[in-house]
Formats: C-alpha cells, structure tokens, sequence
C-alpha cells in the first residue's frame, strides 16, 4: 500500500487517525481539511493540532479571541 498523499488518504487508510481526527471539533476538522495537502501522517496530523491550539492559546491570551477559533 502506498502512503498517503493527504489527510483524505491517511483518514482513508488509517483506522487510528481516523478515530483521532473524528474526536476534534467539527471546526477544527474543517480548518484540518483545508490544510490536508500538507498533513500526510499522524505525526503531520497532531503536530497540525498543536500548532492551531497554541495559535488558539495565544490569541485568547492576548486578548484577540474573535480573531481565533475554539477546539
């Protein structure tokens, strides 16, 4: 089986990832698509996450939460 060339693929593929991006928030699903061309493995994936809960984190903690979204 060839890998992955996007987060369709890997969902497709992977019955673990799957679960794992099936537990996040629909919005954070949505914002996870529009980037999948870059998310081609688990460790693409949860790194995907971390990134967009710091962004989240930060923006809350600077005051600017109506710039964010929420996971």
């Amino acid at each position: 089986m060839s890998k992955p060339t996007d987060l369709s693929g890997l969902i497709d593929r992977s019955s673990s990832t799957r679960k794992y991006f099936l537990s996040l928030p629909a919005e954070t699903q949505m914002l996870l698509h529009r980037s999948g061309g870059e998310i081609r493995s688990a460790a693409d994936l949860r790194r995907y996450v971390d990134l967009l809960q710091r962004h989240n984190r930060f923006l809350m903690n600077t005051g600017n939460e109506k710039d964010g979204f929420y996971m």
